[in-house]
């Protein structure tokens, strides 16, 4: 389990997945979803330097409540993906 507060931002996270599940930390872009990755529009990509129109989101700022889902996308060429 990954846990987060609200005032870190989407790049915590993603850092956090990279590290968990071993994914590439210095290649490959990411992007957190609203809803389904395919059918919604995204919070903007991350880097692997952190960088990126997401990286700079609040968690507390998507209006997530306790148990709240979104989709995170890994690599879009291989299309990772996670709920």
């Amino acid at each position: 389990m990954i846990e987060v507060t609200g005032g870190q931002r989407l790049v915590d996270l993603d850092r956090a997945i990279r590290g968990a599940f071993n994914y590439d930390a210095s290649d490959h872009l990411s992007e957190f979803f609203p809803g389904s990755a395919k059918h919604s529009r995204g919070f903007g990509e991350i880097d692997p330097e952190g960088g990126g129109e997401g990286a700079r989101i609040r968690i507390k700022s998507l209006g997530l409540g306790e148990g709240g889902k979104m989709e995170y996308v890994y690599d879009f060429g291989d299309y990772v993906q996670h709920v």
